[in-house]
């Protein structure tokens, strides 16, 4: 299925939430696929329980070495909670 995903569109985007667990299938995806990393775009997302600065650059590095990425095209802040206002220092 990702073989074929990957021939029909031209534009492939894959996104790694946390809860999903798919990095898997991304590292397979991408180590199989003959386009190049370049033209995919790979996004993720911090869980809104991670907002901490340490605990943010932990996960971010450990969501990196999961799917055997260097970067990520996006990576969103989720579930922003303006109570405990963290997500600043998350940045």
């Amino acid at each position: 299925m990702i073989k074929v995903f990957t021939k029909l569109i031209w534009v492939i985007a894959f996104s790694i939430p946390p809860q999903i667990n798919n990095e898997g299938m991304v590292d397979k995806a991408v180590r199989s696929s003959s386009i190049p990393r370049k033209q995919l775009y790979i996004s993720d997302k911090l869980p809104g329980l991670a907002h901490k600065y340490d605990k943010a650059i932990a996960l971010i590095q450990e969501s990196l070495y999961r799917p055997g990425l260097d970067y990520f095209d996006m990576y969103l802040i989720h579930w922003a909670s303006s109570k405990e206002e963290l997500y600043v220092k998350a940045c």
